[in-house]
């Protein structure tokens, strides 16, 4: 599996939740407070109050956005810089040499990996959290498009 640095997922981060939310919600969005997957109830807010990827469950009347309950959660570092992350790790052996797959040290980007290895709230590994990217690498589902 090659690296293609040059990916918009990698960049920028509209494209990075995007792809998150198609991984996660590739079979409808779902509300990760109640679990509500009724489309009718589950509304996508836009608008210039409103940031990127909000939406809002009027089952339970939460907003919530593909982080929700993963390790990504109230992260400071950019979705995609999590995205970055996530490939390294997933299509390296060890997943702690990511940093000599790109050719420099990227902070923000050993973050992440440190922070896929920790378990979550839920004693999962965090990488499989979230989103399941590293689920579809190893099944050879190829590269994160």
């Amino acid at each position: 599996m090659s690296l293609n640095l040059t990916d918009p997922i990698f960049h920028d981060d509209n494209a990075a939740r995007e792809h998150l939310e198609s991984i996660r919600w590739a079979n409808g969005v779902y509300c990760p407070h109640c679990g509500n997957s009724d489309q009718t109830t589950l509304h996508k807010l836009a608008g210039k109050s409103h940031r990127p990827g909000l939406w809002q469950c009027n089952a339970c009347r939460e907003h919530f956005t593909v982080t929700v309950g993963s390790v990504m959660e109230r992260s400071k570092i950019s979705l995609s810089k999590w995205v970055l992350g996530f490939h390294l790790y997933a299509s390296s052996k060890k997943g702690t040499r990511a940093h000599q797959r790109t050719g420099r040290q990227n902070k923000g980007t050993l973050e992440c990996l440190s922070l896929c290895k920790a378990p979550t709230r839920d004693g999962k590994n965090g990488l499989v959290q979230a989103c399941g990217i590293a689920q579809s690498a190893a099944h050879g589902a190829g590269d994160l498009e």
